[in-house]
């Protein structure tokens, strides 16, 4: 029921995005956003990096979903139901995954 982690407010800096700091854009160590945590208490869950999903973009099945958005990206990237298509055999230095037991 929120567009962002934190709540419904576009606001770069409660995100790792593009425009969180006044310097040039660059990853951040893990927890540099506490703001970022979903409803869950998952640290991190907007900004930082896309994460990979196992859902295919579209029908054709050549690109699947990321979410999450990244340190590269303006704050509407952030928001929770924003997704964007990768290719699965791509190398992006804006995209990783979350290890979860």
């Amino acid at each position: 029921g929120r567009g962002f982690a934190w709540g419904d407010l576009e606001d770069a800096s409660l995100g790792k995005c593009r425009e969180s700091r006044d310097h040039e854009p660059q990853p951040e160590p893990v927890g540099a956003f506490p703001t970022a945590e979903s409803v869950y208490g998952m640290g991190d869950a907007s900004g930082g990096i896309w994460e990979w999903t196992d859902t295919w973009f579209d029908a054709r099945q050549a690109s699947r979903v990321v979410r999450g958005g990244s340190w590269f990206n303006p704050p509407s990237f952030l928001r929770c139901a924003y997704r964007y298509a990768a290719l699965p055999r791509g190398r992006y230095g804006t995209v990783g995954f979350r290890c979860a037991s």
